[in-house]
């Protein structure tokens, strides 16, 4: 890959941030409107990666134009100029709600755990936790509310199977545990039959908490209704809490600090078929980041790295 002389601060500055000099602003192509949809593209992508963003000719020539001074007072400019932005409520208000539109993530400021904790909790375990089955059962308890909603032929054809088959478990099971089980499920899906010509929406009731405790979910209508909000709700945390500003910023800035202490800033380089590559073949494999800071050089990288360090710290 050619190494081209456009220094990094630029990457660091508009790759899923914002960028922000200390100069006029169409100089380099970028309206407002421009930056705005950088910093908010940017930290829509959850993960920890940061692009290289395409520049244009005029911006790389005056980017070629700076010394290195310039440089690193353009990147401390830049740090500040994306606190500055990101602190706004009216980012962090934009920010929310296309965590809400695409992700179904909402901020509810209660306390979940994420799926990698929870797996934690299994390892470790405690006497009477089990946020796997718990957050089975609150999955469960949805699921019963979403077939409610479904046309009544469907939960007949459904009660008609289920019939069948606790009465087919009941006679054949030789677990004293399971088969009684079964018979109460059997029995109880027998008495409610008559609902479906009688009173459809209290046979819909009836059947679907059935249907949740064959499948080990709540036993009764009142906890699918508590655990099917409550799910909802650690839900939508969940989400929020994967895709919020800070998560996302977070993730980030520890790639821009981890990539900035592997650069060889004296890494040399040779010309090949009119393009500059790395002499090292290991070199060439970096990624976009890493070669941007090469071009950049040291003491730019490294103030970024340092700005990144101490607004971590704050977040």
């Amino acid at each position: 890959m050619q190494i081209r002389t456009l220094p990094a601060f630029l990457t660091l500055a508009i790759c899923g941030t914002a960028l922000a000099w200390q100069f006029d602003l169409s100089t380099l192509g970028l309206t407002p409107k421009d930056i705005d949809a950088r910093v908010s593209g940017g930290l829509r992508d959850e993960s920890s990666e940061l692009q290289v963003p395409w520049l244009s000719q005029n911006a790389i020539k005056v980017a070629r134009g700076l010394s290195e001074a310039d440089r690193v007072a353009a990147v401390n400019a830049i740090g500040a100029a994306m606190k500055a932005l990101v602190n706004t409520p009216a980012f962090q208000k934009a920010h929310d709600e296309s965590v809400r539109l695409g992700h179904k993530g909402v901020n509810h400021g209660i306390k979940v755990q994420s799926q990698e904790e929870m797996m934690q909790a299994m390892r470790t375990g405690k006497p009477g936790v089990d946020p796997i089955a718990d957050m089975q059962k609150q999955m469960m308890a949805q699921t019963v509310l979403q077939l409610r909603g479904n046309p009544l032929s469907s939960l007949q054809a459904m009660h008609g199977d289920s019939l069948k088959s606790w009465t087919r478990q009941a006679q054949t099971s030789t677990n004293p545990k399971y088969k009684a089980k079964y018979q109460k499920l059997a029995a109880k899906a027998a008495e409610i039959q008559p609902l479906i010509a009688s009173n459809p929406e209290q046979f819909k009731k009836e059947y679907t908490v059935l249907f949740s405790i064959d499948n080990d979910g709540p036993a009764t209508d009142e906890e699918i209704v508590l655990l099917a909000n409550k799910g909802k709700l650690e839900e939508e945390q969940r989400n929020y809490n994967k895709y919020a500003w800070k998560t996302v910023l977070k993730k980030k800035l520890q790639t821009l600090i981890a990539q900035a202490a592997t650069v060889d800033f004296a890494a040399p380089t040779t010309e090949v078929g009119g393009k500059k590559k790395f002499v090292n073949p290991a070199y060439e494999r970096k990624s976009s980041l890493w070669k941007a800071m090469y071009r950049a050089g040291k003491a730019p990288t490294t103030a970024a790295a340092e700005f990144s360090k101490a607004w971590l710290k704050e977040l």
